[in-house]
């Protein structure tokens, strides 16, 4: 169907469909349209494309339906890091963790420094031939390994280091008449009494043997010396030294020194690390007759020492809690007995078990009589315990000396 452009005089213009009829017709070719209306004919060319004149912009249709979307493109290039933006609160702490394994054991620490020793005897018989005379114990022989402890002019032992030293002695005394005598012994410091060191011992009988044996414990100087002193108002009493049995050489036996003597420091002390302890009576102690008596020692007395805390002054236990092995001593002085026929001992004791005893008939003279004892225990540092026992046969029962000095009655324990 062929259309005409039809416009007003505003410039405005609309296709019309422009259809034949009875008044009207029209006929094409190919570059002219020719259009009769009532047998008057109108004549238009075609004209180029370049002289058309476009007309105003119609107003915008409707939107169209949206296409379906098309293909995602490809990834752009990352951009540049941005700033660390500022931290956050810190969370609350999670729950702990098991326990990891055990590791494995190091190696074995270097060992502690060396202490100080010295072991001294005689093998000289050591008389007394006149009775007013304060007489010192003399040593003719020693271990060439002494180290740092020396005997000087016979008597003196003598320390080239300061330390706590233990100082242990075994005499063998006797008398060569009849009846009882006393013989007391006692330790000196640089020519002078220490004080409350004293001890007496009764002799009884003809070439009756009665063995003096405890132990001092002795803060020292470099360059201190001690000496080991006696006396008696008898001029029958020696410290008597015999001489090795050889025959039958089946039943042979070492000679008896009349005195030994041992000085040990303990150890720990050179480093403000002291484990010593020394326990006294605080009175009298009575125990019954064959009763196995623990022994009530206090670690408060005049002249006790506990460095540590570790004796109980109600259980009446010493309980280390460093392990390791310990020196343990003990000194029991009775009162005489009355029954000379029957014996007292005295333990030490390891957990209710016997480590060391020491034990003599009673002796019934005027002052009573001393036994003496030591060893060396292992201790574990937990469940070990060490108690001090005393038994006698006596009839009803048997006093032990004590006060708050009780120079004869103590116990003494330490490191080494």
């Amino acid at each position: 169907m062929a259309k005409i452009l039809t416009t007003n005089v505003n410039g405005k213009g609309k296709w019309l469909d422009l259809a034949t009829s009875s008044n009207i017709d029209i006929t094409t070719a190919t570059s002219e349209v020719t259009l009769t209306i009532k047998e008057n004919a109108i004549v238009a060319s075609m004209i180029d494309e370049s002289e058309l004149i476009t007309g105003p912009t119609g107003n915008t249709g409707p939107t169209g339906a949206t296409g379906p979307t098309g293909d995602t493109g490809p990834t752009g290039a990352t951009g540049p890091t941005g700033d660390t933006g500022p931290t956050g609160a810190t969370g609350n702490t999670g729950s702990q963790g098991p326990t990891g394994n055990t590791g494995a054991i190091g190696h074995t620490g270097a060992g502690g420094a060396l202490g100080y020793w010295g072991s001294f005897w005689s093998t000289n018989t050591q008389t007394n031939p006149s009775p007013a005379v304060i007489r010192t114990f003399t040593f003719n022989q020693f271990d060439s390994n002494n180290n740092g402890v020396s005997v000087i002019s016979s008597s003196q032992i003598t320390f080239a280091n300061a330390g706590v030293y233990n100082i242990q002695f075994s005499a063998q005394l006797e008398k060569t008449d009849n009846g009882d005598d006393i013989l007391e012994i006692w330790l000196s410091k640089n020519g002078t009494a220490i004080t409350d060191t004293n001890t007496k011992i009764t002799l009884t009988g003809n070439s009756g043997k009665t063995v003096g044996a405890w132990n001092f414990l002795v803060n020292l100087n470099a360059g201190d010396y001690i000496e080991l002193k006696w006396y008696s108002s008898d001029t029958a009493a020696r410290i008597f030294a015999e001489e090795a049995v050889t025959s039958p050489v089946e039943l042979a036996r070492p000679a008896i020194p009349s005195i030994i003597l041992t000085a040990q420091q303990v150890m720990y002390t050179q480093k403000n690390q002291s484990y010593v302890c020394v326990g006294r009576l605080s009175d009298n102690q009575i125990i019954n007759q064959d009763s196995d008596t623990v022994l009530q020692f206090k670690n408060n007395q005049s002249y006790s020492i506990d460095t540590q805390n570790w004796w109980n002054n109600d259980n009446y236990k010493y309980q280390p809690t460093i392990a390791g092995y310990y020196n343990i001593s003990l000194s029991v002085w009775f009162n005489p007995g009355t029954s000379a026929t029957n014996q007292t001992n005295i333990q030490i004791r390891k957990g209710g078990n016997t480590f060391a005893i020491a034990q003599c008939p009673i002796e019934t003279g005027t002052v009573g009589f001393t036994l003496f004892t030591s060893c060396i225990i292992y201790l574990n540092g937990t469940t070990d315990y060490v108690q001090f026992t005393a038994y006698s046969a006596n009839p009803t029962s048997h006093t032990i000396a004590g006060n708050s000095n009780s120079q004869g009655t103590y116990f003494t324990a330490f490191n080494i």
